[in-house]
């Protein structure tokens, strides 16, 4: 039985008050990311050395050498076996708006895209001793001085270089107009999925009709304007059911659904289990 007094899993904050910092995964070890919880903060994690395995948003994924994945701040993250060596790189939501601000073109796109159901990429040689120079300076900066403005320049060039190697793991066709309305689509959607579903909404706001938005939509991703709402939805609906104690009645409600069996249709067809039997295998309260 589930205790109703419980709220939520907490989020899991920074190791310590800096803006960013560099951790070697060489015998690292933290007991509470055994367990699911969400970030307060952006993360680049490299496995170096050795296989591990972690969860993101309740989805599993292997840690193998020359693998680098990027976690977004609140999504459900989980470590199962901590591989050998690697690199975990945290950083704050400021930092990583600094960076977005300097180029746009990437928020909500390929590595960086909240939807992406593949949030990884894969290093080269080549990439992998880029990638470990730029580690090492970041981190000797870090270390020198955690405020220092040069610090933005490296971690903005190794968010660049992670962004350009996800091209081929994330194709987007890009035609003139078209990633920019994706973009804006992909934020409204955010902050908007609770309440509004119909695909008329977001046309209406973006300037263009359902039709022509579907077809963008079905064109750069190959998924309509529904698909992606649901899809952030569905995160949404694992997410408090995995990490919270709020009863699915309650569930429902937050997430705007008219009343349980609404809701549990949804889950069900969207996930492949029930509400109730999804909660049972990753609840660890």
């Amino acid at each position: 039985m589930i205790d109703q007094h419980v709220a939520s899993l907490p989020f899991q904050p920074m190791l310590n008050e800096e803006p960013i910092q560099v951790v070697r995964m060489n015998g690292f070890y933290e007991e509470s990311s055994l367990a699911p919880h969400r970030h307060e903060f952006y993360m680049l994690y490299w496995t170096t050395d050795g296989n591990g395995e972690h969860r993101i948003d309740f989805r599993d994924y292997c840690m193998q050498p020359g693998r680098v994945f990027f976690l977004h701040k609140n999504q459900v993250h989980q470590m199962i076996n901590y591989p050998a060596d690697g690199w975990m790189i945290l950083f704050n939501e400021k930092l990583f708006h600094d960076f977005l601000s300097q180029h746009p073109q990437l928020e909500q796109n390929g590595l960086f895209d909240y939807f992406n159901r593949l949030p990884l990429i894969d290093l080269n040689d080549t990439m992998v001793s880029t990638f470990a120079g730029l580690v090492q300076l970041l981190q000797r900066e870090v270390t020198r001085d955690s405020l220092s403005p040069v610090i933005r320049h490296y971690l903005s060039v190794l968010l660049l270089y992670a962004a350009e190697q996800s091209t081929g793991l994330h194709p987007v066709k890009r035609i003139s107009g078209e990633e920019d309305l994706m973009r804006k689509l992909k934020i409204m959607i955010g902050e908007n999925y609770k309440m509004k579903r119909d695909t008329a909404f977001y046309s209406e706001r973006l300037g263009v009709s359902s039709r022509k938005l579907n077809g963008i939509t079905t064109n750069t991703m190959g998924r309509l304007v529904t698909d992606l709402i649901n899809d952030r939805l569905l995160s949404e609906s694992e997410a408090l059911l995995g990490t919270t104690t709020k009863s699915i009645k309650e569930i429902s409600y937050d997430l705007g659904f008219a009343d349980q069996a609404h809701f549990a249709y949804f889950f069900k067809k969207a996930n492949g289990a029930t509400p109730s039997n999804f909660r049972e295998q990753f609840f660890q309260f």
